[in-house]
């Protein structure tokens, strides 16, 4: 292997490491179990987390299984469940693998058998089955179109615009959005997750210059400046989206975005 071949080889394997970290702590379950092919469980969700306390809404299922490296013997997947569903849950998993659960069949087993062991849970949705995908500095391919010179980070000392404010109350690692005559037409916030990884988000739609077709161009642009954004302050940056957004997927594929894991959450009312 040459050098360059080596140095991305020990970078991509620091990132998947502090990514395991990341998640084995979210999860509470040991990092091994990220990377043991099969499926391991994890301690029940957490009844008192955030999203119980301020939507009302509490986590009966999570899975996450991290794409498998080229000379693992199986992919491995972590499944923390509310204790009601851990006997049919586990049942399920026996009979469907990490590498089989992620595919059409595999969750509409799932989804079935969560209808039946819990009515009241919230429905599957086009956005349930989600992509974590990361960027390597070495691999990174930056946006050089033509939105370049649009592209500005919010400054929260010189916002008077609510959008403006609002955005940089939600995300804590700083935005960069395409402005036109005042109105933001595109975003990516940086959330910091942990010491290491910044989550992204971005959204963009077209400004009247710009046709519609533009807006995936826009959001290019101003993810890609996120990204660099993180890079700049060591992190690895993080991007979480709907298997079935495959125009984002080609937007994080032109950038060198590269798959982390499969995840999926169900969640349903407290009182539920």
């Amino acid at each position: 292997m040459s050098p360059e071949g080596e140095h991305l080889a020990l970078n991509e394997r620091r990132a998947l490491e502090l990514l395991d970290a990341h998640y084995a702590l979210q999860l509470r379950c040991p990092g091994g179990d990220l990377r043991r092919p099969g499926w391991s469980f994890a301690p029940p969700p957490d009844d008192h987390d955030p999203l119980s306390l301020l939507f009302g809404q509490r986590v009966l299922l999570s899975l996450l299984a991290p794409a498998a490296a080229p000379d693992a013997a199986g992919q491995a997947g972590v499944a923390a469940c509310a204790p009601h569903l851990r006997r049919a849950i586990g049942a399920l998993l026996d009979e469907w693998s990490p590498a089989m659960l992620f595919t059409p069949y595999g969750l509409a087993a799932l989804e079935a058998l969560v209808a039946t062991a819990h009515p009241l849970a919230v429905p599957f949705t086009t956005e349930t089955h989600t992509l974590l995908r990361y960027a390597l500095p070495a691999e990174f391919r930056p946006y050089l179109g033509r939105w370049l010179d649009w592209l500005e980070p919010l400054d929260e000392s010189g916002e008077f615009d609510t959008t403006a404010l609002s955005l940089l109350a939600r995300f804590n690692g700083g935005v960069h959005v395409v402005r036109s005559e005042g109105a933001i037409y595109a975003f990516a916030g940086l959330r910091s997750a942990s010491a290491h990884v910044s989550e992204i988000f971005s959204l963009a739609t077209a400004p009247q210059e710009a046709t519609p077709e533009d807006a995936p161009e826009l959001a290019r642009a101003v993810t890609s400046r996120a990204t660099k954004a993180a890079f700049a302050i060591g992190h690895i940056p993080l991007y979480a989206t709907p298997a079935t957004h495959h125009t984002t997927e080609r937007m994080l594929d032109a950038l060198g975005y590269r798959l982390y894991a499969d995840a999926l959450i169900l969640t349903a009312p407290t009182q539920s």
